[in-house]
């Protein structure tokens, strides 16, 4: 027992050993009992708890373990340890003056103490958690994030949530995640330090937050992913028979294999990234297509294949026909009235049906520069009567003054439509067509400048017997006729 007060009178030469009282037993706690997690940047409060009749507790003083002491003025104080271990923390407490320590039944002085551990930052009793993420670059440059996390005791699918912040505000909302395993796409290449928390709970189902913040470099998109500049196409405009040049400009060793689509039913599969050259033979615009297949790293698990599209455009030969299946003798004059018409029906059209708004016309013109510039009028719809299961369109447009082809399209909304007497001339001129017996040669229809027919009909002997014709109130009979011989 002399020993014992030796000792501490050397390590607390100002507090003498006095005051007996009724104090017969107390407890020092310490709060990293009931949290999961104390690291050396947490506070440790303890608290003294003292039972006992007829003794008055004023402060206590305190041995940390960890080669600091401190008086704390009632039973609470709160300390910071600056290294990972295991300390035993000691409370002595003092009389109501703070200057004597309390002897309890028994002559000893009264001492409390507990064991406090204090990890580093990131270590907890429930575990040690950390993060990876993969670099993948496939549509976009995504950094896809996979935790880490050593649970010797406790069990990560019983946490109660995840939260990521990526620290990159610019991604608005997008900027956290509650997922375990995230994609994030990085608005700018850069470093940024990335949270991770999780909540678990420890083996005493008292919930853990383990947080931990690392930097993660986002790269932003590999070179061969930047667009358009991935193919050289020399002249992405042409004329048919001269040849289109395409190299490509990145560095092949990134990728697993690349094939060229040329739009004209000729590919080459393993291309071999040489700069090849491709022949048109018949006008209008094609589609490149390149196909890339990119490896692990870059994409991340067995790769991935990615796209792009280049458009080409192959125009006629200088003083040859605009198109293949152009109609040389029709050249309707830049700037001036024309009228078209046509007459269309919908195939499925009930017999209570007063319009039809499935067919249409449609009209472009391509302008004679180089790129062939298209200016589109329509769509072109019906009106007027149904006659006989048809209505007409009609309709005034002006040929634009640079345009070098017409185009007339027929468009069917939903269903099958029909056209007939598809007619183009001047605005202030008239027209006539003819529609003849494909068997007989014979004359069947007169169309007038209206486009309304007049229709004939003929008997078995080919003898003219019926003369119709359409009018805006159906069709009627305008002339009919028949003879007969008798033999006597």
């Amino acid at each position: 027992m002399k020993k014992l007060l030796i000792l501490l009178v050397l390590m607390i030469p100002n507090y003498l050993i006095a005051t007996p009282c009724g104090l017969h037993t107390g407890y020092l706690n310490s709060d990293d009992f009931t949290s999961c997690c104390r690291t050396i940047d947490d506070s440790i409060h303890f608290t003294t708890q003292v039972y006992g009749n007829n003794c008055t507790v004023g402060s206590v003083y305190y041995d940390f373990g960890d080669g600091t002491n401190a008086v704390g003025t009632g039973l609470t104080i709160a300390h910071l340890y600056t290294s990972p271990g295991t300390y035993v923390a000691k409370a002595f407490p003092l009389d109501l003056g703070g200057n004597n320590f309390i002897i309890i039944p028994g002559g000893n002085i009264a001492e409390f103490w507990t064991y406090v551990t204090v990890q580093a930052r990131g270590d907890c009793e429930c575990g040690i958690l950390d993060f990876n993420y993969t670099y993948i670059v496939c549509e976009n440059p995504v950094t896809r994030f996979e935790i880490n996390l050593i649970l010797p005791n406790c069990d990560m699918y019983s946490s109660t949530s995840f939260l990521w912040d990526f620290n990159d505000p610019n991604s608005g909302a997008l900027n956290n995640s509650t997922s375990p395993y995230p994609d994030h796409i990085f608005t700018q290449p850069g470093t940024y330090q990335v949270t991770l928390t999780v909540i678990v709970p420890n083996p005493f189902g008292v919930l853990c937050t383990l947080t931990v913040t690392k930097p993660v470099i986002a790269q932003g998109s590999l070179p061969f992913f930047i667009g358009p500049s991935t193919l050289g196409i020399v002249n992405t405009t042409t004329y048919v028979n001269v040849p289109v040049s395409v190299t490509f400009n990145e560095n092949p060793v990134y990728f697993m294999f690349g094939n060229l689509d040329f739009g004209d039913n000729t590919t080459i599969t393993g291309w071999n990234f040489a700069t090849v050259q491709h022949t048109y033979t018949v006008p209008g615009y094609y589609t490149i297509v390149l196909t890339l297949g990119i490896p692990y790293p870059y994409a991340g698990g067995d790769g991935c294949i990615t796209q792009f599209s280049y458009l080409v455009h192959v125009v006629p030969e200088p003083g040859s026909l605009p198109c293949t299946d152009c109609i040389g003798s029709f050249n309707p004059e830049p700037g001036k009235k024309y009228l078209v018409s046509a007459w269309v029906r919908e195939d499925q059209a009930g017999p209570l049906v007063t319009n039809f708004t499935s067919p249409s016309l449609r009209l472009s013109f391509a302008d004679t520069s180089i790129m062939h510039t298209l200016t589109t009028l329509g769509d072109f719809y019906p009106a007027g009567d149904i006659i006989d299961g048809w209505q007409r369109i009609e309709q005034e447009f002006t040929v634009p003054s640079d345009a070098a082809t017409i185009n007339i399209k027929m468009n069917c909304v939903t269903g099958d439509c029909l056209f007939d007497d598809i007619r183009v001339f001047p605005f202030d001129g008239t027209m006539k067509s003819y529609v003849y017996d494909p068997i007989s040669l014979k004359l069947a229809a007169e169309l007038d400048e209206r486009n309304y027919a007049t229709l004939y009909e003929y008997d078995e002997e080919g003898k003219l017997i019926r003369v119709k014709k359409e009018t805006e109130r159906g069709v009627m009979t305008i002339k009919e006729s028949r003879n007969h011989l008798s033999n006597k």
